[in-house]
């Protein structure tokens, strides 16, 4: 046994809660070593994509010239097989992960990377992908505990209408009228069976009151109470929805409460940072135009980073692909929702006066047309991608839920290359038998 092997090996006559606290502890160790696969010596070589497209690189360069178109083809196929072998593994997990909370959501830290560990070596999970998932269980554990102190608080202050003060403490109101609250895991679910109640708690802008009045569910992200943002969630009860439509509500918000625990095992452009608050009458026209694109960009990455969660929580709750895209690309505009030029306008208006509120209309617009334009190849992608996970939805929304938006054709278009290819190697087989 090798010194690492000594090191973070467990003695098999530990019991089963010091073995998990034992694989927990050793997890931040494990994940600063330079190559943290030789803890699993003979078992596991981690697969490391950015590293293995540079090693492609040498190779082809190593190989003799009329050799190397042929070479690259191969090794790509290979990269690309292991690549999506990947990606599917860390959805399996992830949709196991989240069965086991379910069923255990009092679970221990070190009782849930378990779930991650033992099938690590099955898909090469690396260092920093192990990392996250360690992020994501520690995350949970917190949000949970979090939700368990404020119940138990309550409970503790005001036995007879804890319910009542909790959401006056939420909301800044007691409600009207009938509430109830339903707990799960990592989520808190209002259900208001008046609409006043609904609308007050999640909406403080009066223009946007109306609007709510229709909405049957909503994640509240701002802060609430400390701990708690992104974890409170109404559901609007009024006029008695039936039973599924309310099923399904709870199951469409869930999903949005848990989008703040998914790994991130995917890296983003980053976005610039110029903002508004740096104008000034005096900012030369070139600036006022590059600050106005940067605060648009931001706006675009949220409204695709949102999009994409809707269509998440809504294959959740069962809806079907040509249902969610008549929604989303015929009818739901995040930039009027919002009203980005409005406020683009406001802040050019206070940081600079009028000189170029002229400008932001025609700029907006061609954001929103990039931003609509986008979505149509998305649902292509997305139908196609449905059809290579048939019974297999909760699976497929994990494996999407790690890829952005914009990435999902590319998603869909290496997977029907791998298919292809897979169907042609089959061919060759068959043709091969044939002639001998």
């Amino acid at each position: 046994m090798s010194v690492v092997e000594q090191k973070f090996s467990l003695p098999k006559k530990r019991g089963l809660k010091e073995r998990l606290r034992a694989i927990w502890e050793m997890t931040p160790r494990l994940l600063k070593m330079d190559n943290p696969q030789k803890v699993f010596q003979g078992l596991i070589t981690a697969f490391q994509p950015e590293q293995e497209l540079e090693q492609i690189k040498i190779d082809v360069k190593r190989a003799p010239r009329y050799k190397q178109s042929q070479f690259r083809r191969a090794l790509t196929k290979e990269f690309k097989e292991k690549l999506l072998t990947q990606k599917v593994g860390i959805a399996k997990i992830q949709t196991e992960l989240e069965s086991f909370i379910r069923q255990n959501q009092e679970a221990m830290p070190g009782e849930l990377f378990e779930v991650v560990a033992k099938k690590a070596p099955e898909y090469k999970l690396n260092g920093i992908q192990l990392d996250e998932f360690r992020k994501a269980i520690v995350k949970y554990v917190e949000n949970h505990r979090t939700i368990q102190k404020y119940l138990e608080d309550y409970k503790k202050r005001f036995p007879k209408d804890w319910q009542r003060e909790f959401f006056k403490d939420l909301f800044g109101r007691y409600p009207q009228c009938r509430i109830e609250l339903v707990i799960k895991p990592m989520a808190l679910f209002w259900r208001c069976w008046d609409v006043e109640d609904f609308v007050l708690g999640v909406v403080k802008d009066k223009e946007r009151r109306e609007k709510a009045r229709e909405w049957l569910g909503y994640n509240i992200s701002k802060k609430t109470l400390p701990g708690l943002e992104g974890l409170v969630n109404m559901q609007n009860a009024f006029e008695r929805p039936k039973v599924v439509e309310a099923a399904k509500t709870i199951v469409h918000e869930e999903w949005h409460s848990e989008q703040k625990i998914i790994p991130v095992l995917t890296s983003e452009k980053k976005i610039s940072k110029a903002r508004l608050k740096d104008l000034s009458p005096e900012s030369p026209i070139e600036k006022v135009q590059e600050t106005v694109f940067d605060e648009l960009t931001i706006w675009l990455a949220l409204f695709k980073k949102g999009a994409q969660n809707e269509i998440l929580a809504r294959l959740r709750e069962g809806e079907k692909v040509e249902g969610i895209k008549n929604s989303l690309v015929g009818g739901y505009d995040f930039f009027e929702d919002y009203e980005v030029e409005k406020k683009l306008k406001e802040g050019l208006v206070n940081q600079c006066g009028h000189a170029y509120e002229n400008m932001v209309g025609a700029i907006v617009k061609n954001y929103q047309r990039i931003y609509k334009c986008s979505l149509p190849r998305v649902f292509v992608a997305l139908a196609e991608l449905a059809d290579f996970f048939p019974g297999r939805r909760d699976e497929l929304i994990a494996l999407l839920s790690l890829e952005p938006l914009d990435k999902w054709p590319r998603l869909a278009r290496l997977i029907n290359e791998i298919e292809s290819s897979g169907a042609d190697d089959d061919k060759n087989k068959r043709e091969n038998i044939e002639y001998l």
